[in-house]
């Protein structure tokens, strides 16, 4: 009999953890233990996370929604709590706190606050090591991004991060009215991100970034510039054509974001640049195939070693770029370049002074899947680099089709001149009676008659 309760407990459970916590949470706010509860919680979550949370004592379970609602709920991650956390961690282990001069402060701060967030759980994904949380929808996000205390390290290289067992995967997430202020290093004025709507069919820890560029849609603001990103719209034949062998095709827009979020605080060519704005207008296009464990099983069976060349297939991505109103200014000594490039770079810069309406620039790129493991930025996706070599590329390639346009028009002009002139020459020399009709029809007469010019 208690083995049958057992199982049929746990089955429940199992099937409908969502409703068993909010059963168990009404009897706690029945009992006057909801701030004992929201304690806990609470502590729980700042050990998992490191992110020192807290929120109202009412834990409300919402029937009819099947979703929990925490509201008002507060995150705070500085050097100062999350030390405190780690101290407090290291007392229940019966070890010293950690001295302030091992501990390093150099990564960004949050202070955020939630109106509200809805959350449905499952434990068979806890059990699966994807996190207790199966669906989360935030409403009402305000906070503050500090970075202002970031040194950065000339010797840098971005790095990906391990997958953890436990790593949240969420089968829906969704984000609604977001403000965020960012103030960064460097003197660097403050601007605002803001989110209106978003919706993500899949938000993961370890793809993190990729999941954002598969978003279903993301609609915002970025310092003032409008964003988007969404499924393309197109015709029924365009999709037969050109979706097959595709898992989705995503759409990310931004209009005429400043060229200083690009080259702040830059030292080369790219930091010559002083003033401009910049449209993107980016495609990408994402293969169907998203899990690679089971092409390294075949490929451990078959002996096949690991390489570019037999990855997972790539994501491709087309790009359309436009350099609006650029100015720039290249300094009078550039120890830093060859003397090569810096007699290249010169007719770029008096290029792109001249051309301040519009620069377009338009190139494609594949990205190995494999590069999104991990990643958190596009830093280390990679994708900085191989669009500022193919932004450089194409840059290249305007100005010199531009001196071939000067070029030919050089030669058409000089063409035209010396037409003109030896036209000219020709007619003083009939007024001045140098040259006769009969020089006209190349010495023979002129329609088959011989002209006779009497000189004095």
């Amino acid at each position: 009999m208690f083995s049958w309760f057992f199982v049929g407990n746990t089955l429940v459970l199992l099937a409908a953890t969502t409703s068993c916590v909010s059963l168990a949470l009404w009897l706690a706010n029945s009992l006057q233990f909801q701030e004992f509860v929201a304690k806990k919680i609470g502590d729980f979550l700042s050990s998992e996370t490191g992110f020192t949370i807290s929120f109202e004592s009412a834990i409300v379970p919402r029937w009819r929604q099947g979703v929990i609602r925490l509201t008002n709920v507060s995150l705070l991650c500085t050097g100062d709590s999350y030390l405190h956390l780690l101290n407090t961690s290291r007392a229940k282990k019966s070890l010293p706190p950690l001295p302030d001069s091992e501990y390093d402060r150099n990564w960004t701060y949050w202070d955020v606050s939630i109106q509200s967030v809805d959350v449905t759980l499952s434990l068979w994904r806890w059990i699966e090591g994807r996190g207790l949380i199966k669906e989360c929808t935030m409403k009402g996000v305000r906070g503050t991004v500090d970075r202002t205390h970031i040194k950065f390290d000339p010797n840098w290289t971005p790095k990906k991060r391990q997958q953890q067992f436990g790593d949240f995967e969420l089968d829906r997430f969704v984000v609604e009215d977001l403000l965020f202020t960012v103030h960064q290093p460097n003197q660097f004025r403050p601007y605002a991100v803001s989110v209106f709507s978003s919706e993500l069919s899949r938000f993961r820890k370890q793809w993190l970034l990729f999941d954002l560029v598969c978003a279903e849609s993301i609609v915002g603001m970025f310092d003032n510039c409008l964003f988007s990103v969404h499924k393309p719209q197109s015709s029924v034949d365009e999709q037969r054509d050109g979706g097959e062998g595709w898992f989705k095709m995503s759409h990310l827009k931004i209009n005429g974001v400043p060229i200083d979020h690009f080259n702040s605080g830059l030292s080369g060519p790219v930091g010559w640049i002083r003033r401009g704005t910049m449209d993107v207008d980016l495609h990408v296009r994402i293969p169907q195939s998203t899990d690679d464990d089971l092409l390294e099983f075949f490929r451990d069976i078959e002996g096949i070693e690991s390489t570019p060349e037999n990855r997972t297939p790539s994501v491709l991505m087309y790009c359309d770029v436009k350099l609006n109103d650029l100015k720039a200014s290249v300094p009078l000594v550039t120890p830093h370049i060859s003397y090569l490039s810096n007699a290249m770079i010169r007719p770029i810069v008096a290029y792109m002074n001249a051309n301040k309406t519009s620069i377009p620039l338009q190139f494609g790129a594949n990205i190995y899947l494999e590069n999104f493991n991990g990643a958190w930025d596009v830093y280390a996706a990679g994708l900085v680099d191989v669009f500022s070599e193919k932004m450089g590329r194409e840059l290249t390639l305007l100005v010199e089709d531009e001196r071939e346009r000067l070029r030919r028009l050089k030669r058409v002009g000089l063409w035209s001149i010396q037409t003109a002139t030896k036209g000219l020459v020709t007619v003083l020399d009939y007024a001045r009676g140098e040259k006769g009709w009969e020089s006209w029809g190349g010495g023979g007469g002129f329609g088959g008659f011989s002209w006779q010019v009497q000189r004095e």
